[in-house]
């Protein structure tokens, strides 16, 4: 481990944010955070990117990914890059993962050139991706004035394995463990606080309908509205939102709210929540399939029964057919 870290020339005492940027020439363009969940990755990453983002001339790319931000996807990332790269992300349009691979590494390994921003794209959590290739060379190459920083959860050997799927060589690369900087390490030991925490949340959840809300809060890949609850848990609005005002309350808080939308704080929690009731949860995902299967069914319903109704015109241009008042063909 001692060697790994040599290798890739990690100073411990220096602020590990500043080196990086500062070696614009020196071919260390990548970086990877890796540490315990929980243990200030996050909050690091984050506050690289608000800093760089308000310096001039620089643009910023940053996705945080997993559940409690409802990115789960590589093709959900990749374009929230590319667009920091190009500078425009609106002019994506809609291609393929595989061409948005093949646009940002052809984009991330061209150098910077005249008066082009400097550009920071950062992976929040990269590990909790759920289709990420397991040999990826979208990053491999990374040309001058482009940054790339990762953070994965785990101990030193996770971060070895991750600059191996992301094809990155050793010697181009920082390896840096988050509790290194104790200005925003946690202060805490992870299992025992996550523990902790989940079984406060148990505690609160105790009544069946209660589980059955933090069920589909840990199952979901994002957070989830009061709309979305209802069906799944069969508990009535008013109901749901004062259970969720419940489990936003205390203890970190575990499960939280913004406008409409709740979920769990951190990917974490809803993890250590899924492994404690594998059959319930087990149960309420063969209900997330029926349901989809009826909305499925309903909707082909719906387009057959337009195709086989007579189109009823109402003195509108030629061709043109206008549905019934009733509004019989919507339902």
């Amino acid at each position: 481990m001692l060697t790994w870290a040599r290798r890739s020339r990690w100073h411990p005492a220096a602020s590990p944010f500043e080196a990086l940027l500062a070696e614009r020439d020196s071919g260390i363009r990548r970086a990877l955070v890796y540490g315990p969940a929980l243990s200030g990755k996050s909050t690091l990453v984050a506050k690289l990117a608000a800093d760089v983002a308000r310096a001039d001339g620089w643009r910023v790319g940053f996705v945080p990914l997993g559940r409690a931000s409802g990115l789960c996807l590589e093709s959900e990332a990749l374009p929230i890059l590319l667009g920091a790269l190009w500078g425009d992300e609106d002019h994506l349009g809609f291609p393929s993962t595989a061409r948005l691979r093949r646009l940002l590494r052809s984009t991330l390994r061209r150098d910077r050139s005249g008066d082009e921003a400097e550009v920071l794209l950062v992976l929040d959590g990269v590990d909790r991706c759920v289709d990420w290739p397991e040999t990826c060379a979208t990053f491999s190459q990374v040309g001058a004035g482009r940054f790339v920083v990762v953070t994965v959860s785990g101990a030193l050997e996770q971060a070895q394995r991750w600059c191996e799927r992301l094809g990155w060589d050793t010697e181009d690369v920082r390896l840096l463990p988050a509790e290194s900087n104790p200005a925003h390490a946690a202060r805490f030991d992870t299992d025992s606080h996550v523990n902790t925490a989940v079984s406060w949340l148990e505690g609160a959840a105790a009544e069946e309908s209660a589980a059955r809300v933090v069920d589909a809060l840990a199952l979901a890949y994002a957070p989830l509205t009061g709309d979305d609850l209802e069906p799944l848990t069969g508990i009535p609005a008013p109901t749901l939102t004062e259970l969720l005002r419940r489990f936003a309350g205390g203890n970190g808080p575990i499960v939280a709210g913004e406008g409409n939308e709740w979920g769990f704080s951190h990917d974490e929690y809803a993890a250590r929540w899924r492994d404690r009731a594998p059959e319930r949860l087990g149960q309420l995902e063969r209900r997330w399939l029926e349901l989809g299967a009826e909305r499925a069914i309903r909707a082909r319903a719906r387009r057959a029964h337009r195709r086989s109704s007579p189109a009823r015109t109402r003195g509108g241009p030629a061709g043109r057919s206008t549905p019934p008042r009733d509004g019989s063909l919507a339902r």
